[in-house]
């Protein structure tokens, strides 16, 4: 159990064992609650809501409340149960919002065809969202046959608290971590009751990539009460941005509705230590500006921000980076990349790939990882989500990976003791399909021993027997073959010297079989 203050315990104590009084309690209880949720307190309004609740007040405000409160702390199995029953009772109160909660909810405990109504109920209602995305074209099995495409373990450096965010630093990893320090102090944040976040340092192996040797980062950009997260550094590695609770002389910032803002500060190393510490110039006290990522180029910095002109919760936007430490305008970097939900934890890979989290754009449930290609003319006009073999129905971001196809994500799956995020290793095994395409792995070998035959030609017909394509298998027999969105069935010749001419149809429906098809010469 998480580490609670005494007057804390003492007011569920007194929620449990007091009699409750319908009129004069209730009130007082939904005063204190909202008190709590302004503030963003949600363990402390669980608490309170789920007591109204046990006592029979159902009503329309405290089941989305509570369900919402769930949402934010990441808890979506227990937020599933009480969405169901709001869209059970109140089913024509409900907006865009409770329709994305509701639908990640479903996911997260595995009930995907309700999940898949429900999707046509929001698409239906919203029209305008989810525009460009194939939510009636097996969208669940195009996700899963990408299972192959990563390999994932679980990093030697994660604790019991939350850790997430990796960035790479020289030959090292910095991140961030609610890892409890032993100090006699412990501040907890009150959105999901975990201690504030520090930024940590861990070595990692030219070779094998593990992590190891974690320490504090810097006492110079680690404060004692205040968030720090989310760093990304410039190739020289004499420059840092990160994000951390907005502040003004050693006070917490807020906006006009006392909500804690999140800023991006930016630092110099010189002589040894890092100093310079300052907010840039586009942050404000009104809006979030968050998760900071270079581009390889490092002419552009992309972040995270709620800030108005955007489409949703929160978008990836970028500035342009101009001499003398100045800044052009943010700019939105538009659809299809954001939506009206949240996308956040931008990464801008060495070949020019940004990754980023999103809970609209279709996947598994929660934050999905999706890519997003990038045109000559700097704008995004492709997205695709990773598949299933780096994201679950969990929460899952802050990727990162280098040229060597290796790198590290963030996700809170529970995985044994780890409940909370977590930093997982990953090695990419093929590079995002950005037009979205099933793939089909086909292994030619021969009929009599069994062995794979290299520069087996492929030729491919449409239905008509019109020439499509033309292809070979490599050294060890295997040739990938990309479904046509347009071709309902294909008709494969294989054709080798000294081996007979072999042709096969294959449908389209064999696209999502995950299964390599052997053909034998």
């Amino acid at each position: 159990m998480q580490q609670r203050s005494i007057s804390f315990l003492f007011f569920v104590f007194w929620l449990i064992f007091v009699p409750f009084q319908p009129l004069v309690a209730q009130k007082w209880y939904e005063e204190k609650a909202e008190k709590h949720n302004q503030n963003k307190a949600y363990v402390d309004v669980v608490a309170i809501y789920e007591t109204l609740i046990q006592n029979g007040v159902t009503s329309e405000q405290i089941l989305k409340k509570t369900a919402d409160a769930y949402f934010f702390q990441g808890d979506y199995r227990s937020a599933y149960p009480k969405y169901k029953l709001l869209f059970r009772r109140y089913p024509n109160n409900l907006h865009e919002e409770h329709y994305l909660r509701y639908l990640h909810s479903l996911k997260s405990v595995n009930r995907y065809n309700e999940a898949s109504n429900l999707l046509k109920q929001f698409k239906a209602k919203f029209p305008d969202e989810l525009a460009q995305e194939d939510y009636t074209l097996h969208y669940l099995q195009k996700i899963e046959a990408k299972t192959e495409d990563y390999s994932i373990g679980v990093t030697a450096i994660n604790s019991l608290e939350m850790d997430y965010a990796p960035s790479y630093y020289q030959n090292k990893i910095v991140f961030t971590s609610a890892r409890d320090t032993g100090n006699f102090k412990k501040n907890r944040h009150q959105w999901d009751d975990s201690p504030f976040t520090q930024l940590y340092v861990a070595e990692m192996d030219k070779r094998t990539k593990e992590l190891s040797q974690v320490k504090k980062f810097t006492n110079q950009l680690n404060t004692q009460v205040y968030h720090e997260s989310s760093t990304c550094f410039t190739k020289d590695a004499k420059t840092v941005f990160f994000t951390r609770n907005a502040f003004i002389n050693n006070e917490r910032s807020t906006n006009i509705e006392g909500q804690q803002i999140l800023k991006i500060y930016k630092a110099s190393f010189v002589d040894g230590t890092w100093q310079n510490i300052e907010e840039l110039p586009f942050n404000s006290n009104e809006f979030n500006t968050a998760h900071p990522t270079l581009s390889p180029d490092e002419d552009y910095l992309y972040f995270a921000s709620d800030r108005p002109g955007g489409f949703g919760k929160a978008d990836i936007w970028r500035v342009k980076l101009l001499e003398k430490d100045l800044f052009g305008e943010p700019e939105n970097l538009g659809k299809p990349v954001n939506t009206s939900g949240t996308e956040s934890f931008p990464f801008m890979a060495y070949n020019n790939i940004l990754y980023f989290a999103s809970n609209l754009h279709l996947g598994l449930g929660g934050l999905d990882l999706f890519a997003a290609e990038k045109q000559p003319d700097q704008s995004f006009a492709k997205i695709t989500n990773l598949g299933a073999g780096i994201n679950s129905k969990f929460d899952d971001f802050a990727l990162i990976i280098d040229s060597s196809l290796t790198g590290f994500f963030s996700t809170n799956r529970s995985v044994g003791k780890y409940k909370r995020d977590n930093i997982y290793r990953i090695k990419q095994r093929y590079l995002p399909n950005f037009d979205d395409l099933l793939i089909k792995e086909i292994r030619v070998i021969d009929e009599e021993n069994g062995e794979n035959l290299a520069k087996v030609k492929l030729e491919i017909y449409n239905s008509s027997y019109q020439k499509i394509k033309l292809d070979s298998t490599d050294i060890n027999g295997n040739v990938s073959l990309s479904e046509d969105k347009d071709v309902a069935k294909m008709y494969l010749r294989f054709i080798r010297e000294n081996y007979e001419v072999k042709e096969i149809p294959i449908l389209k429906s064999a696209f999502l079989q995950k299964d390599t098809l052997n053909v034998p010469l």
